[in-house]
């Protein structure tokens, strides 16, 4: 018999077979009615929110920093590296 046959008479089988009835609810009730589930998530939303303030504190600082400098930050870095070219 070929791979092909073989699974087709296997589906056949499956086809005609009835599954049982049965109901799984059941036991996944009284699965959840042993265990309590208790989460707090208000330490947690309120440490996101204060570490969201402190980052946007932050953010403000360094936009506000790097928008008034006049100064060139990477200038002075390549200072030491010019050329003089000859004439």
């Amino acid at each position: 018999m070929e791979p092909l046959e073989a699974m087709e008479a296997l589906a056949r089988q499956a086809r005609r077979e009835t599954p049982p009835q049965t109901d799984i609810r059941i036991g996944a009730v009284f699965a959840a009615a042993g265990r309590e589930r208790t989460w707090h998530i208000a330490p947690l939303a309120w440490s996101a929110a204060v570490a969201a303030v402190a980052a946007m504190i932050v953010l403000s600082f360094a936009l506000h920093q790097s928008r008034s400098s006049t100064v060139d930050g990477i200038t002075p870095l390549f200072s030491a590296a010019q050329v003089q070219l000859p004439q």
